[in-house]
């Protein structure tokens, strides 16, 4: 069977221009992935890291006139939060320590103008909206039956227990260009 040359044409015109339509769709279909920001996320394995060598810290070497362990973490906070603010100033973070048995103590900085963040415990909740958030106190009287605390950032809920022994729990959320990095310690 012998095809005329304008046949020809036609089935070559019309392979050029499914190749050029094919390769097209295949460039417009690539993906573009940014890179997780290792220095954000070093940064928080640093502050587990040191949180909780604060935490043996006080526990081992602090006592009180009747001989039993009176944790003070306050100065380790008020540094820990400096270092938060210096190392990653346009970061998130909310700081929770304390325990059941003294009351827990909430601080941070929070600017978030897309969602609502809260942190709820027993009913109540702490609003995360201003810049600074105010250290609140939840007394050991708010915490009665109180066995867990939630952190809502941006839709996700975050649950930590709470208990008779002393914690500090750490969030930081850093936007990187149109995504949104959360580290927990």
């Amino acid at each position: 069977m012998v095809m005329n040359k304008r046949g020809q044409l036609f089935l070559l015109a019309a392979v050029i221009i499914s190749m050029v339509v094919l390769s097209l769709g295949v460039t417009i279909n690539r993906a573009i992935v940014t890179s997780e920001p290792e220095e954000f996320y070093e940064f928080s394995y640093e502050v587990k890291r040191e949180s909780s060598a604060a935490l043996d810290y006080e526990i081992y070497t602090v006592e009180d006139d009747e001989g039993g362990s009176e944790i003070d973490l306050e100065e380790f906070i008020i540094t820990l939060t400096e270092n938060v603010r210096n190392k990653e100033p346009d970061a998130n973070f909310v700081i929770i320590y304390g325990s059941t048995t003294t009351g827990i103590t909430i601080t941070g900085e929070w600017d978030d103008d897309v969602s609502t963040s809260t942190i709820s415990y027993g009913g109540s909740f702490v609003a995360l909206e201003d810049d600074e958030i105010d250290t609140t106190i939840l007394s050991v009287e708010d915490l009665i039956g109180v066995s867990e605390i939630v952190v809502e950032i941006g839709g996700e809920s975050l649950s930590f227990s709470i208990t008779e022994y002393y914690q500090i729990i750490f969030i930081i959320q850093k936007d990187v260009e149109d995504e949104v990095y959360i580290a927990v310690g």
